[in-house]
């Protein structure tokens, strides 16, 4: 007897956690409006004098203020990025780093990239400094109008061994119309 209302009685309840959960994943994401663009990369390398590197994350740019012929949004007021990364130097130095960015603004530069600026935090914090050290980043946050290098191109690039010491480079852009 016990068992056949306990049964459903668990079914219910799961499914009311399950659908609880979900909805809290999701908040973040309607914190900043739908997505205008979504973008993921990942890089890997080797340096037989220095050691291993890799990076891997994704962006979602939103908010859009203006777009293109086609739709796109060329700039906007909002979004979020996460990106790891990993440098490894045998016997010298190893870091492993979350950097995640909270976007104030974002727009397409003039050589076709993707520019943003906002604040970050970084996990270990110890390792800020490594962490927001970028390429045409000024390590700091906020920090304002960083180039991110990626090209907001929809579609796939896999750049691999276009540069010296990066094995292996991929970039997947979304236009979100």
């Amino acid at each position: 007897m016990y068992l056949r209302v306990l049964r459903p009685a668990l079914a219910v309840g799961s499914a009311a956690i399950l659908s609880a959960s979900l909805l809290v994943a999701a908040a973040p994401v309607a914190a900043y409006g739908a997505a205008n663009w979504q973008v993921a990369f990942s890089g890997t390398g080797t340096q037989p004098t220095v050691g291993g590197f890799g990076f891997w994350g994704w962006c979602d740019f939103a908010g859009g203020t203006s777009f293109d012929s086609q739709g796109h949004a060329t700039s906007g007021t909002a979004g979020d990025c996460q990106v790891s990364e990993y440098f490894h130097t045998p016997t010298v130095f190893g870091a492993t780093c979350e950097l995640s960015a909270d976007l104030t603004g974002w727009s397409i530069g003039q050589n076709g990239d993707f520019f943003f600026s906002g604040t970050d935090v970084v996990h270990p914090t110890r390792l800020t400094a490594f962490c927001e050290a970028f390429p045409g980043s000024t390590g700091s946050s906020p920090f304002s109008n960083v180039d991110s290098l990626i090209p907001a191109v929809p579609g796939h690039e896999s750049l691999n061994g276009v540069f010296p010491g990066l094995n292996e480079l991929q970039i997947q852009v979304n236009a979100i119309p």
